[in-house]
Parts: C-alpha cells; structure tokens; sequence
C-alpha cells in the first residue's frame, strides 16, 4: 500500500463554519509585557500603548524569548518623537526556531529627511513614503511576512520585498518549522527610543496585560488529493502564543459518518496531540473532517476545521440484458435494451443513449430509431453516478440496403 506524506493548505482549503471558533475564560491571568524580551544596551519602560526600548549607548540588543508564528507573523513599532534624528536605524531578524541556517534580516535605515529606506538582507530593495517614516511622532510601521508568497510588506501597501534568499546565500522558501524567533539590533545616539507596539496581533503596553488573544495554529502549505484506500500521514501541526508559556494542541479526526477515525496503527484520533503525525487509511468516499484546537492555557482556543475530500473516480459500468443485432436492413426499427448499470457507490444513475448517424450527426435518442439510410450507426449508451463519473457502452449497425436498390 502507498503512502504519502499530506501537508494541507489552510488558505485553500473548506473551512467548516462552526468548528472556528474563541472560547475566552473570565480568569485570564495579568502578564508583564517587558518580560517577553532580553535586552542588552536599553532601558525598558512600559507606556500604555507600548513597550519602549531607550539606547543608554550607541546600540541595542532586543530578543524575544521564545519563538513566534512564522505564519502571519507581523510586527508595528516606531520611533517616539525622533526629530533629532537620533534613531539611525533598526535591523530584523528573523531565523527559523529549529533551523538556525534559515534566517532573513530588514533593516529600517535613514533614506533621506522624510523617508526610510528598507534593506533585505544585505540588498537595498525598497523605501517607505513620507506618511511611514519613523522621524515622525507617533507614526507606525509595519512588518507583515506573508508565507504564501514569502514576502514582506505593510498594511498600507507602502512596501513588498520578495524573500528569495537566507543571509547565507541560500535559497528561502519560507520557514520550514512554522516558528521563528525574533531579534532586534537597534542602532543611534544615546537616547534614541525605539517602541514596540505589536507583535503577531498581540498589543502590547500596560493597557495589554491580560492574555486575551487566542494562539495562533500553524499548518504546511500545500494541496492534497486523496484516493480510496490510500494510508496518509496528517501532518504535525503547531500552535503559538506570544504571552503564554503553557500553548497546546489537540486533533480529532471523523470519517464521512461522523465517527471517530483511529490511525493505522489503532489509536483513537480524538483530543488526542495534535503536534504530532498520524497516519490513517481512507477507506471510505466522502469527505472526512480534522479538527485542530489550540489553547494558551487560559481555555482560550482557535480551531481549525477542514475536509479531506475522497472522491469517487470510478465510472459506472454498463451491460446490455439483451444482445443488439450488428446487421439490420434500411427502414428496420432499433429499440434499444434494457441496460445494467453498476456502479462502485451506491445511488442511482443517470442513463441516455447517443446515436451517430451514417450522414455524420449526432442525436440523444430516447427508447430507440428507425435506420432510414444505409450506412453505419454508432450507438452510445452512456451513464453518470452521484459523482459526475460517466461509463460507456459502444456498439455498432450496419443498415444495408434491398437487394432491389
């Protein structure tokens, strides 16, 4: 029996409208947004809106503890008031959380007086427009990694870089463990403030210190195509949280009937660890549904539903009761048998016969016709199941003429 790796492709796949959903508990507990990150050459306050990062030399170090969502991984900052111009510039870095050969950095850089310039790696690419420079008070900017297309841009549209190669000169098609980890090199005059304002849709701040955003769930992506009898593997799946340390990950899987599907090797798939593979045999046509469930620990959770559809493809098959005469003379009436269609799935099917006449056209003829011209009739029984899969039956007459004419 074959097997084959499934990785599933959430922006394309059916998404079921009732198993996505947020359950939000009424105890969340009260975080400290400073401790996310460990800092070197900064003071870190928090102000409402923000945690702020204060150059006490020339130049700081900002990491995130633990790794993030590669998956519409997003970052807002911007730099507080900075018309003395003490901000010179901010490098992204981003490495893949168990590849460390896989890593990209942006760096946010002076262009000119009213714009910043943006580096990919060590290629200058891009800059933003006057509205998103960071020497204006209180103007954000934006980073948004979008895996689909391994590019980065904003919400404004002010920029997109294309992401085509690792700072080792390697090829990047995304980050293959779907978490990366974050880093920050900030560099300016003593002084310099770089805040931070939003991390993969988590505010931060003192007005954020509550853990109440549901954890991001992670897939591979790519499409799938699954036949009857065939053993798959579901993929691993993951789950981030930028506040919670405690993020975990359940799957149920159910077959066409609703019922609890069980591996290949006997394990019931039911809020059973969804971080780690499965394999499972798809012995039954329709459509089968995988539920994923992340939670951060605060019984907040997001699930993700879709269907692994296992089409029929085998077409139904056509017998004739009752054997049809391959010579006939003109003006002979044709009826048509009485057919025997079987079919792999239950469920009727849809019959109709097409004639070809000797003149070279084509008729859908119901119950039989009368061979007026001599020549070859090609009749074609034809039907169609529940699936669109069509079967056929052909055969052949000849019409001869008296032996008068």
């Amino acid at each position: 029996m074959n097997k084959r790796i499934i990785a599933l492709c959430i922006s394309t796949i059916m998404l079921f409208s009732l198993v996505a959903f947020i359950a939000i508990a009424d105890d969340t507990h009260v975080v400290n947004p400073t401790n996310l990150f460990e800092v070197e050459g900064a003071k870190v306050t928090l102000s409402e809106d923000s945690v702020d990062f204060q150059l006490t030399g020339n130049e700081a170090r900002i990491k995130v503890k633990k790794p993030l969502s590669a998956s519409g991984f997003s970052m807002q900052w911007n730099g507080v008031d900075d018309k003395e111009q003490k901000l010179e510039a901010v490098v992204m870095s981003l490495t893949d959380s168990e590849d460390d050969a896989c890593n990209v950095t942006l760096t946010f850089g002076k262009l000119n007086e009213n714009n910043t310039s943006i580096k990919f790696n060590k290629e200058n690419q891009s800059y933003l427009t006057a509205g998103s420079t960071y020497k204006k008070n209180h103007t954000d900017i934006n980073v948004l990694f979008q895996e689909s297309t391994n590019t980065f841009t904003d919400e404004l549209g002010a920029y997109t870089i294309e992401a085509e190669t690792c700072t080792n000169g390697m090829n990047f098609d995304g980050f293959p463990s779907m978490g990366v980890m974050l880093e920050l090199t900030i560099t300016g005059k003593k002084g310099a403030t770089f805040c931070l304002t939003n991390i993969n849709d988590q505010p931060l701040g003192s007005n954020y210190t509550s853990d109440n955003v549901e954890p991001l769930l992670c897939l591979q992506n790519t499409h799938m195509k699954v036949a009857k009898g065939l053993a798959c593997v579901l993929p691993a799946a993951k789950a981030y949280d930028v506040y919670s340390e405690e993020t975990s990950l359940s799957l149920t899987v159910q077959d066409p009937e609703g019922n609890v599907v069980s591996d290949t090797n006997g394990k019931k798939l039911e809020d059973i660890d969804g971080t780690k593979e499965y394999e499972i045999l798809f012995d039954k046509y329709g459509q089968y549904r995988v539920i994923y469930v992340a939670s951060d620990g605060d019984n907040k959770t997001r699930g993700i539903g879709f269907q692994i559809n296992v089409n029929d493809e085998g077409a139904p098959e056509i017998q004739l009761k009752q054997k049809m005469e391959s010579i006939v003379s003109v003006g002979t009436r044709i009826d048509f048998p009485e057919l025997i269609v079987t079919d792999n799935m239950e469920g009727e099917c849809i019959t109709w016969v097409n004639v070809l006449y000797p003149e070279g056209y084509m008729i859908c003829e119901k119950g039989g016709f009368v061979a007026e011209t001599e020549g070859i009739y090609t009749i074609t029984f034809c039907a169609k199941d529940a699936n669109g899969n069509i079967g056929r039956f052909e055969t052949t007459i000849y019409a001869k003429g008296s032996e008068q004419s």
